[in-house]
């Protein structure tokens, strides 16, 4: 019998016999197209994790995604929430591929924006600096990646630039077309600068869409980053998500993450404290229904002492939907005065719901405050009883307990206009449950 580690799933055979089509077919200079060459090598030695890497043990990708689709799609433009400027993509099919930037109201100020072809003629630098914050080795899943990525997206904000509205990256799931989506996005956040920048995923309920993407993230002295996700996109959808985020001294990083869609989904958040008094917070908010499978899976690296970070994770799992949280505060020697603070709370709303919450520390400092916590339950049968004898229908009561709980995780976003947004789409899911 063959074994796992020689077998090839249909996905990884699939990609074996397509690549060298893609490998030619991709924009870049001779060094990136040899890192492509070794990011494949690399992916190929290991395969699709599955529930023997350890940070893939809730999400077994060798079962869980069997097939591989072929067409490729980067991020498209698409309509914006007001007050923001949309950052657009890069489309690409098998035959062609095209460029176009659109920028409502042009570029603002203070923001450099790039392409990959734009990017190696203008700035070479940014593009050497690609892998800086998350080497392929990181996974076999970025070095995928590293691969097929047809085209990235740099941004860069300007040293002491400081926005007054967010920057908006949208990706749009396409209906009736089965595709996989390689996107790769890099910001670089200049010393002093002040931003916000919000990468979600939209689209129709019956798009059948394969989505690995890639962000890197470079926050400098004294500046101060929010990245605010959400993925709405298609229930029939496959979404892979790696975010690392760097952070250079006293600078702050703030990050919110709502999912709503996606048949399969991880989110995976690297961030690490390279300087010292830098803070960061990662927060979020996962709805899970039917049969979806919603993964959540930080690592906190505390490198430069006197940091701070926060992590508060809400889940809401219904039907046989499975829920995973997975969150390491790593503190390193030289880290001392680390307050680290980690909690992951989730309601379980059907018998047949499934969550599984595994927070860890790994501690090497003598002088640090670190704790973590983790909770998983019903709804609370005495406050539900409260709410329906003062009137409202037991629905009605248990989706006003959701929404406070999951509201106690929104209310950290600091622009009205999102928190209002991120509440609805949480109101919009409830709704949804009541009608089902």
């Amino acid at each position: 019998m063959m074994s796992e580690e020689t077998h090839k799933t249909p996905f990884e055979a699939t990609l074996a016999a397509d690549f060298p089509l893609h490998l030619l077919a991709v924009l870049g200079d001779a060094t990136l197209k040899k890192r492509r060459a070794a990011a494949f090598d690399l992916f190929e030695a290991q395969g699709l994790p599955s529930r023997r890497n350890e940070d893939w043990h809730y999400t077994d990708l060798r079962r869980l995604m069997p097939a591989a689709a072929l067409t490729m799609l980067d991020p498209m433009s698409h309509a914006s929430p007001e007050g923001t400027d949309p950052i657009t993509g890069i489309v690409q099919n098998h035959s062609r591929l095209t460029h176009s930037t659109q920028i409502d109201g042009g570029i603002p100020k203070g923001v450099e924006l790039y392409s990959l072809k734009t990017a190696l003629r203008l700035r070479p630098d940014l593009v050497a600096r690609l892998g800086s914050v998350l080497p392929e080795s990181t996974s076999p899943i970025v070095a995928l990646n590293t691969a097929f990525f047809s085209d990235a997206t740099f941004v860069v904000v300007r040293a002491g630039t400081k926005l007054d509205r967010p920057l908006h990256a949208n990706y749009l799931n396409r209906e009736g077309m089965p595709l996989r989506m390689d996107a790769r996005l890099f910001i670089v956040v200049e010393d002093g600068a002040e931003a916000t920048f919000i990468h979600s995923v939209t689209g129709s309920e019956d798009a059948n869409l394969q989505v690995n993407s890639v962000i890197e993230l470079l926050v400098g002295n004294d500046a101060k980053f929010n990245l605010i996700r959400s993925n709405i996109g298609s229930l029939k959808s496959t979404t892979l998500q790696t975010i690392g985020a760097r952070l250079a001294a006293r600078s702050e990083m703030n990050f919110f993450f709502l999912n709503a869609g996606s048949s399969l989904s991880r989110t995976e958040v690297r961030m690490t404290f390279a300087g010292e008094y830098s803070r960061g917070a990662l927060r979020g908010v996962n709805l899970l229904r039917g049969e979806q499978h919603g993964d959540i899976t930080l690592m906190v690296d505390h490198v430069a002492p006197n940091c701070e970070s926060r992590e508060l994770f809400r889940h809401v799992v219904d039907g046989s939907a499975t829920g995973v949280f997975q969150g390491k505060i790593m503190v390193k020697k030289d880290a001392q005065k680390t307050d680290g603070q980690m909690a992951s709370n989730a309601i379980l709303l059907s018998d047949d719901a499934v969550m599984n919450n595994k927070p860890e520390l790994e501690i090497f400092a003598d002088d640090v405050v670190c704790a973590h916590g983790a909770t998983c339950g019903a709804l609370d049968d005495d406050l539900l009883f409260y709410l329906q004898a003062r009137g409202l229908p037991r629905a009605e009561a248990e989706s006003l307990m959701i929404q406070a709980f999951c509201g106690e995780a929104i209310e950290f976003v600091s622009e009205e206009q999102l928190r209002n947004a991120l509440n609805q789409v949480v109101a919009n899911w409830l709704a949804t449950r009541a009608a089902a």
